[in-house]
């Protein structure tokens, strides 16, 4: 055991390299691993030896950690490789579930600390496999979660008669629970695919009973952990941008949230396990660390002790999985995914809290979402729909405090002293700003024209106002107030135009101009369908919330930057881990309102997509496609594979007349699609700032004949071989050549040296059609169609 222990860890006792950030928490002590860490639990010995039980990618580590300097992997046991494994103890055994196999892992920890004889381990699948997580309460009974039985919801098993033979009590499988903890007869569990904790009734073992459900903050609960009073739970959503939410779960009719708080706002963070211990929550918050947050006034959480063990910070899944704070030296042991086991020493603090109420300086009415800012300590939190607020900071001094609405006069308060374990309460009156009457028209570049029935945003850090223009083109806003807007105005059939403005009472008015022609960023709804048969993962419009597959990007976190706003079509849209919200078990179909690319010149449709393609079992297959209707005829004009480029957005100009004759009845359609039998891979798809545009806007007026170039596919017809001769004349940039089949998949795309040459295609190509195209700085010039049949080959 101890030869496979040398191979799968690397036992150095050093502290970490790399500088961190903290606060109230010391470093004492950490173990690296070559392979890659879950979830961590303590225990003690009869001796009062502490021990960190650490869950390890192929199984599972026992390190002494009661001389926190020096931690020591005493035993090591292997197990199904698997990148969750969860662990807890009862009666001198540890019980551990991994995703993979092999059912509940029991060990003997009995022998400790030595461990000669080995423990005894044994892996029990007599009623799972597999599972994600498991709790045991304070009478012996270990709730099983997540597990292939059972809809996944609680297996319930007694450990009390023999400790290494489970016995079976029950099940609650109304839904799935990701994760759950127990006191007496209540079950708090998070029920992470419906949004929700639920609160299940376990004193009947053989029949659980749901009692409520409340959705968390992030409707993505992950894990909760319930206050020693049974009258607060503190959840946790497993998403960027997470918040660690407090719940008054006294009264279960009436579940009401009383906080929630980001461990670094802004940063994108994902928090995955809370636990409370005395007041306090320790978190384990991925790229944040282990987090240390005061929360003996749930409705006031404030954040006192930090330490940051993970290189990486923003929105991703390394870093810190679990932190356990329950050792009798009161250390805190945590498992960091990619750095190892670290143990820290913090220091317990209690906040200094700043709470009041914001009202109207006449009316004396309550003012909600008012920003109270402890200046130069970073905190910001706001007043709720009564005018409360409650915040508050670990450092003890005299701040100035601002608060600040849109629609009122800053104030800002100086000298306000706040004192650790202290309330300061500080009431304050806001004056309200002068409002004024603003009116805008849009109009028809170059008839001057009205156009009616056009969206409006009007929107900047503190408003977003939305009319649509009556049947004289204009709109009015009625409570404008002083500041500089962003003015963005569509309509389909027109160019959105935007623009910045700054307006007062007296500079109260604006005039947006429309060329005609067909675009959409993706700022309005101009009323593209949606159909398909994926069961997640459908077209939606939005602001892209951006999510991880490992430290690569699957969907987008932001839109095209050179477009009007914020925002495009993706796929799903919900955050979280790369498989949470993507395309699954069928398509998703985007289609376009009806658009007539007219006479000109020779129109191209012009837009960016994303698309990704990962994870899963087996290689990657499914794909997003583009295809353009006239009304009757449907043809791919793209089809992007595992083969393309991923993870970006990728601007694309298709010239229509090479795939069908153009009507006023043209739609794009484009569908990303999980093919269902493909090993689970995660899809996601996006498209935005989409056009119709002229060839002469494509290539700046040029024509590649004109300027001495040339396009050649000979032999055509071809036996399986061909030559594509290219001369670019007198035009200068980025050259390449594409070679599509029929369906648009692109076979060949090859950059281009000097302005002519010959590129030979070998032999291989089934029997068909294709289609050759030169491209300039990404633009099509030139598109050529090469027939290939090959004697004997159908």
């Amino acid at each position: 055991m101890r030869n496979l222990w040398t191979l799968l860890c690397v036992c150095a006792c050093s502290l970490t390299a790399f500088a961190q950030q903290s606060k109230n928490m010391n470093l004492l002590g950490s173990l690296t691993y070559s392979q890659s860490l879950s979830d961590i639990w303590g225990y003690v010995d009869t001796a009062g030896n502490e021990y960190a039980l650490v869950g390890c990618r192929s199984g599972v580590s026992i390190v002494d950690v009661t001389d926190p300097t020096k931690p020591t992997e005493v035993f090591y046991t292997a197990g199904s490789a698997s990148t969750w494994r969860d662990l807890k103890t009862w009666n001198k055994h540890a019980y551990i579930t991994n995703e993979t196999g092999n059912g509940l892992m029991i060990i003997d920890l009995s022998g400790l600390p030595s461990a000669t004889p080995s423990p005894k381990v044994i892996n029990d699948t007599t009623y799972f496999k597999k599972a994600h997580n498991l709790y045991i309460d304070e009478n012996g009974i270990c709730y099983v979660f997540g597990a292939n039985t059972h809809n996944g919801g609680a297996v319930i098993l007694d450990l009390n008669n023999d400790p290494e033979k489970p016995q079976y009590l029950g099940a609650f499988e109304d839904y799935y629970l990701h994760d759950g903890m127990v006191r007496g007869d209540t079950l708090w569990g998070s029920a992470i695919y419906d949004g929700n904790f639920a609160v299940i009734d376990v004193s009947d073992k053989s029949k659980p009973k749901a009692l409520a459900t409340q959705q968390t903050p992030g409707a993505f609960a992950h894990n909760a952990w319930i206050s020693d009073d049974n009258k607060y739970l503190f959840t946790t959503d497993e998403i960027s941008n997470a918040f660690i939410g407090s719940f008054d779960v006294s009264d279960l009719g009436n579940i009401k949230l009383l906080d929630k708080i980001q461990s670094n706002p802004g940063s994108n963070a994902v928090v995955h396990n809370t636990h409370y211990i005395n007041g306090y929550l320790v978190t384990s918050y991925y790229r944040d660390g282990t987090t240390i947050h005061d929360v003996s006034r749930p409705n006031n959480i404030v954040q006192v002790g930090y330490y940051d063990s993970e290189p990486l910070s923003g929105n991703g899944y390394d870093g810190a999985w679990g932190a356990y704070p329950w050792l009798p030296s009161g250390n805190i042991i945590e498992s960091n995914i990619g750095e190892g086991l670290f143990v820290y020493g913090p220091t317990y603090k209690r906040g200094c809290y700043l709470e009041g109420n914001v009202k109207d300086s006449l009316t004396l009415a309550p003012i909600p979402n008012v920003s109270v800012d402890i200046v130069s300590s970073g905190i910001v939190k706001n007043s709720n729909i009564s005018g409360d607020y409650a915040t508050g900071t670990i450092d003890a001094g005299t701040y100035d405090v601002t608060f600040s609405e849109p629609s009122y006069l800053p104030r800002t308060v100086k000298g306000v002293v706040l004192t650790n374990g202290v309330v300061t309460n500080l009431n304050v009156k806001l004056i309200k700003q002068h409002q004024f009457e603003f009116t805008g028209m849009v109009v028809e570049e170059g008839s001057g024209n009205p156009v009616p029935g056009a969206n409006v945003k009007v929107v900047n850090q503190d408003f977003d106002f939305n009319p649509v223009t009556d049947s004289a083109g204009t709109f009015t806003i009625s409570n404008m107030t002083n500041g500089a807007y962003d003015f963005i105005a569509g309509k389909w059939g027109y160019v959105n135009d935007c623009m910045t403005v700054s307006v007062d009472s007296i500079n109260n008015t604006v005039t947006l101009t429309l060329p005609v022609g067909y675009y959409d960023d993706f700022t309005f709804d101009n009323g593209w369908a949606v159909t398909g048969d994926a069961s997640t993962g459908a077209w939606v419009i939005g602001e892209p919330v951006g999510t991880v597959n490992g430290s690569t990007p699957a969907s987008p976190d932001e839109d095209v930057s050179t477009d009007c706003y914020n925002q495009a079509y993706v796929t799903g849209n919900g955050g979280g881990s790369a498989g949470t919200d993507d395309v699954d078990n069928g398509s998703t179909i985007l289609t376009s309102p009806v658009f007539d690319p007219g006479s000109g010149n020779s129109p191209y449709i012009s837009l960016y997509y994303w698309f990704y393609n990962g994870g899963g079992s087996g290689a990657p297959n499914d794909t997003l496609k583009i295809q353009l209707t006239n009304g009757s005829v449907t043809k791919n004009i793209d089809v992007i594979t595992p083969d393309s480029i991923q993870s970006q957005w990728v601007k694309r100009y298709y010239r229509m007349k090479d795939y069908m004759t153009m009507t006023s009845n043209m739609k794009l359609i484009v569908t990303c699609s999980d093919l269902v039998s493909g090993g689970g891979h995660y899809v996601e798809g996006g498209i935005d700032e989409f056009r119709v545009i002229d060839s002469v806007d494509v290539s700046t007026g040029t024509d590649l004949q004109a300027h001495g170039g040339e396009l050649v596919l000979y032999p055509n017809p071809s036996q399986g071989e061909f030559s594509i001769r290219y001369n670019y004349g007198s035009l200068k940039g980025k050259k390449e050549v594409r070679l599509n089949d029929i369906t648009g998949r692109t076979l060949l795309a090859r950059e281009l040296e000097g302005t002519s040459g010959n590129v030979p295609v070998a032999s291989g190509l089934a029997n068909g059609v294709y289609m050759v195209t030169l491209m300039l700085d990404g633009i099509p010039l030139e598109t050529g169609k090469i027939m290939v049949l090959t004697p004997g080959i159908r």
